[in-house]
């Protein structure tokens, strides 16, 4: 059902990647991240957050990281790929 998939994302993960493209962004503004579409940022860092744990529960099976491990491996990767470090 295309309303009840659409409904879902949108009340789901497009919150995520809206809420996670306003903070890129207004740390971009602040001067505090470098050079980035805060969108294409806003995917990639969401992304590596679901690294390891998502696939695995959508096929039923558990996460290969839990998730505070996932989650410091993902910051760790996004900051290192920005220059952050």
């Amino acid at each position: 059902n295309k309303a009840l998939s659409s409904l879902l994302y949108n009340r789901g993960p497009k919150r995520v990647l809206d809420a996670l493209t306003c903070y890129l962004a207004q740390l971009q503004k602040k001067g505090l991240v470098c050079e980035l579409d805060p969108l294409i940022g806003a995917v990639q860092l969401k992304g590596l957050f679901d690294a390891g744990i998502v696939e695995p529960l959508l096929f039923g099976t558990r996460p290969e990281l839990n998730q505070a491990r996932a989650v410091e491996a993902a910051v760790s990767t996004f900051l290192r790929a920005y220059d952050f470090a």
